[in-house]
């Protein structure tokens, strides 16, 4: 089937910008998690800034499932503190009695400052697939050749899933910064393990590609 002058040069436009996205998935799937996060910390701004129905609106998207958000496991700003233990908050005049689907919707006040909008966990395996995307960018070639074995990932994890689970039956409380240690660890070993085998297909796909720009040049 003979194909037009137009079709042609759109199916070039198209290949062309599927080969730009081989070599820079890194940095837009960056740029996509930065425009998630940052909502995450506007709403404690709006809330502390008199909009509290917009940052409630903000709290409400990145709710559960999202997150739990639980108070004494959220950083907070615009307070004395950026976080605060469950006693520290009773004392502050918070009902102890609440369930915990009851006492994630606890925003802060103008005292303790205005939560952002995911735990701790979460901002730093945020933070961590960031900072982490951005050092596999600068070492891809290298890292590529040497990716995270499976067991690597695994013990990685593992921290994480110990903090996560004694946390959940009650045998201990985990603390800031256990919770950002583990996610930190836990997001190193998934940018290690899944990035290089993404990074390798995407270069067969670039390969294909360029091939196929070739041709039709």
């Amino acid at each position: 089937m003979k194909v037009s002058g137009r079709t042609r040069d759109l199916v070039i436009l198209v290949d062309k910008g599927a080969y730009h996205f081989t070599r820079h998935w890194v940095a837009l799937f960056n740029v996509v998690l930065f425009l998630y996060v940052v909502p995450t910390f506007l709403a404690p701004y709006l809330v502390h800034a008199g909009y509290e129905r917009a940052g409630r609106l903000i709290y409400g998207l990145y709710g559960p499932p999202v997150c739990h958000q639980l108070p004494e496991r959220s950083f907070y700003l615009f307070g004395s503190k950026m976080d605060y233990s469950w006693a520290e908050l009773v004392a502050a005049g918070m009902d102890p009695t609440q369930f915990s689907l009851e006492r994630r919707y606890f925003l802060g006040t103008a005292e303790l400052g205005y939560k952002i909008a995911v735990c701790q966990r979460d901002i730093a395996i945020y933070v961590g697939i960031f900072a982490f995307g951005f050092l596999y960018a600068l070492l891809r070639r290298r890292w590529c050749i040497n990716p995270l074995p499976w067991w690597g990932l695994v013990l990685l994890a593992l921290p994480l899933a110990v903090d996560g689970l004694a946390q959940l039956v009650g045998l201990r409380e985990s603390t800031p910064a256990a919770r950002v240690f583990t996610g930190l660890c836990a997001t190193a070993g998934g940018i290690g393990f899944v990035y290089p085998h993404i990074e390798m297909a995407m270069a067969d796909l670039r390969r294909d590609i360029a091939r196929k720009l070739n041709r039709a040049a």
